[in-house]
């Protein structure tokens, strides 16, 4: 099973422990923070896809540390679980983490969370509970956390551990996330977030598929199905020109219209004073009539749906000083 690799996080005060390779000074680039920031990018991901020598010679190259000195002890300790170690190391890191004087506390009770559910998987309950009673209570910190922990000592096995828990057991896996989780309280200028770069471009995906002006809705656009190599957009080409569905149930000019929260319902609003309400397959791609809502004086310009998607309020013209709000499941008015 390959293991996951955390690369992350880099510092200022440990810029000048990079700039020396075998106690020889290293001739460096000159880099602004932003181009420094890129390279940590690209470093953390070489090092994620396994070419953790590519990442060691950028990192030579270009003058920069990929993480804090102290981060690197903390994220080897954490994922090789010397947990006394890494309580340590969160004492070296303490300094580092600006402005959170809780932080580090909440830190050290994830850490011992870890440590009391693996006690209790290996076996080990008079250790679990040493940890519970000693380490974790008396933190003080999450009490109503501490109780539910207490009653993982009753589990009868480690399956039914797994499942009260919601925890993988053990291992890589729950070490990871539970670096994730750590790494959530530390800047990023000691440890990069997880996958950073991998996050930033699927941030960059969502924002062009947002500004496709022809987005083919049937395409579900993310990082793994788009090229990264030019900017995302659909073709007019593939662009539907065929009306689908023509509805002819107004008997004068549609004013407004608008999608439910929930996608399923459509209202359309007229001057003939109604508005409509149509139930939205979106298989099938057509709409068919639910209801008609009537007595809308001088007529229909304004709707608006409540996030529920049952209720709806509807507003006439500039002429028009009357709201009315619907109730459309029960064809109720309630309010005019």
């Amino acid at each position: 099973m390959q293991q996951d690799v955390h690369a992350n996080g880099n510092a200022t005060e440990g810029e000048d422990k990079c700039s020396y390779a075998n106690g020889v000074p290293r001739t460096t680039v000159h880099l602004d923070q932003t181009e420094r920031d890129i390279v940590r990018l690209i470093g953390q991901h070489l090092k994620i896809v396994g070419l953790e020598r590519s990442a060691e010679l950028l990192m030579e190259e270009s003058g920069c540390c990929l993480e804090h000195p102290s981060a690197i002890k903390f994220r080897t300790h954490v994922l090789s679980g010397d947990w006394v170690k890494a309580d340590h190391d969160l004492q070296e890191l303490h300094p580092l983490i600006e402005g959170k004087h809780n932080s580090i506390g909440e830190m050290r009770f994830l850490l011992l969370e870890q440590k009391y559910l693996e006690f209790l998987e290996e076996g080990r309950p008079l250790d679990a509970l040493h940890v519970l009673r000693n380490e974790l209570t008396p933190l003080q910190h999450n009490t109503p956390r501490v109780h539910q922990l207490s009653s993982y000592m009753m589990c009868a096995n480690n399956e039914e551990l797994y499942q009260r828990a919601s925890w993988e057991g053990k291992g890589v896996k729950s070490r990871n996330k539970l670096m994730d989780r750590l790494q959530n309280f530390l800047p990023p200028t000691v440890m990069l977030p997880p996958r950073r770069l991998r996050s930033l471009l699927s941030q960059a995906v969502e924002m062009q598929t947002e500004r496709c002006t022809c987005h083919d809705m049937a395409w579900e656009t993310n990082i793994d199905n788009v090229s990264l190599l030019v900017d995302h957009c659909c073709s007019q080409d593939e662009f539907p020109m065929q009306p689908l569905q023509v509805l002819n149930e107004h008997c004068d000019e549609v004013w407004y219209c608008k999608f439910s929260p929930d996608g399923l319902k459509l209202a359309t609003g007229s001057k003939d004073t109604s508005v409509i309400i149509w139930d939205v397959d979106p298989k099938a791609m057509c709409v068919k009539q639910r209801r008609t809502l009537d007595g809308h004086t001088y007529g229909v310009s304004f709707i608006a749906w409540h996030p529920d998607s049952k209720h709806l309020i509807v507003g006439g013209p500039e002429d028009c000083p009357d709201l009315w709000i619907w109730n459309i499941e029960e064809e109720k008015l309630r309010v005019s």
